[in-house]
C-alpha cells in the first residue's frame, strides 16, 4: 500500500494494477476521511469498491468451499 511503500517509487505499468488493491483503497478512504476531513458522500466510490472487492471474494471463497466438499465427499 502507499503507507509501506509510496507509489510513486513504483514503475507506471504496475502502479495502474496497483490502485485496485484494496488496502491502497482502504487507505486513500481512510486518508481522505481523517485527513482532508472529507465527508463519507465524498469517498463514496472508494467506500463501493471496497463493498464490491468484498462481496466479490465471498462468492468465490463460498465456491471454493462448495468445490472442495464435493471433492472430499467423492
Amino acid at each position: 500500500s502507499n503507507t509501506i511503500l509510496p507509489l510513486e517509487s513504483i514503475p507506471v505499468y504496475l502502479k495502474h494494477i496497483v490502485l485496485y488493491n484494496p488496502f491502497v483503497v482502504g487507505e486513500a478512504a481512510l486518508k481522505r476521511i481523517i485527513v482532508f476531513t472529507f465527508s463519507l458522500d465524498r469517498v463514496g466510490d472508494l467506500l463501493s469498491k471496497l463493498v464490491w472487492y468484498n462481496l466479490i471474494l465471498v462468492v468465490v471463497t463460498y465456491l471454493g468451499l462448495k468445490r472442495s466438499k464435493e471433492k472430499i465427499s467423492k
